[in-house]
């Protein structure tokens, strides 16, 4: 099972405010994934319980019109889709996508080594949505601009190296690179570089479904995770209901998704019958969905995390984008 972003939540959950400007999401994924070892259930999508955009009204999906490239002018914040890959990313720097996130604030992307290639992440780009972040400050160390746009590093120590960029106008993303300090900057701006925003989003669904009746009367999917390239099979959503006075924070999370087991999973439990692990009672996986995948969920009291991973099913086909039914 993929350790990237165990413990993600618990690090922003623990973030000194909840501004977008006080909060790494880049930093959160790493330092999550050395929080809580065994469990990664939604860890990446964990962000939602601080800066996650709300969601919870469906007919903003069917409304969504086509964001211009260029991005909205200062002051306005225009959000990202959460069915929809609005990015697009190379292999450069070394590093390979694995791993897409959606979000309305934000997307995310996870790489990995190409040399080396694993499910555990060695840098990570996030793209802000447009007007949601403004350049660094003067004093920031700038680096050769990518398409006339300028670079920044904003972040270095011996556990990582940042940099920011503008990716179209008003419209700002970070990477941050966690392997060996030498070079680090510049293979940061190298992902960057290789990164651009589409203009027609690309669709995405999950192969799997789960009862709307076992989440929050207010829920909806404030996050997915999917695969990007061949080397992940995971995906997840984030359901949450968001804050009426500030639509990018929302009060909880919950999460269900499916994996294919690894090896050293080991059952400690049964639910509905079938093999199962539950870990401290918030995290419930069950394996033998089908096609070698197990489900996972993550929910705190009153919601039922055991009832959520033994009622999620299998789609087929080409899966849904209303996994909620």
């Amino acid at each position: 099972m993929n350790e990237d972003y165990a413990g993600l939540l618990k690090a922003l959950r623990e973030a000194p405010d909840e501004s977008t400007e006080s909060i790494s999401i880049d930093r959160a994924i790493h330092d999550g994934r050395r929080t809580i070892r065994r469990r990664r259930v939604l860890g990446t999508l964990g962000v939602v319980g601080v800066v996650a955009a709300a969601s919870s009204a469906r007919p903003l999906f069917n409304a969504f019109r086509e964001p211009p490239v260029a991005g909205p002018p200062p002051g306005r914040f225009q959000p990202l889709q959460i069915w929809g890959r609005e990015f697009d990313v190379g292999t450069a720097g070394g590093f390979q996508p694995y791993q897409y996130i959606t979000g309305r604030i934000f997307h995310m992307v996870a790489l990995t080594s190409t040399a080396r290639p694993t499910n555990e992440a060695t840098a990570v780009a996030t793209l802000y949505a447009p007007g949601l972040r403004s350049a660094p400050p003067s004093a920031a160390l700038q680096l050769e601009p990518i398409e006339g746009r300028p670079v920044y590093v904003i972040g270095e120590d011996s556990g990582a190296t940042t940099v920011t960029w503008e990716y179209a106008d008003h419209s700002w993303g970070t990477v941050a690179v966690y392997t060996d300090p030498a070079g680090r900057a510049a293979r940061a701006r190298h992902v960057a570089e290789s990164i651009h925003r589409r203009k027609t989003p690309v669709a995405l669904t999950v192969p799997f479904t789960v009862p709307r009746r076992l989440f929050g009367p207010e829920d909806d999917v404030v996050l997915v995770r999917v695969p990007y390239g061949a080397l992940d099979s995971e995906y997840e959503v984030a359901v949450a209901a968001a804050d009426p006075e500030e639509p990018t924070v929302v009060s909880s999370l919950t999460s269900a998704g499916i994996h294919r087991p690894a090896a050293h999973e080991k059952p400690n439990t049964t639910i509905a019958g079938r093999p199962a692990i539950v870990d401290g009672g918030l995290n419930a996986t069950v394996f033998g969905v089908g096609s070698g995948y197990a489900a996972d969920a993550m929910a705190q009291a009153p919601l039922d995390v055991k009832a959520i991973a033994a009622a999620v099913t299998l789609t087929g086909g080409k899966g849904t984008d209303e996994p909620l039914r």
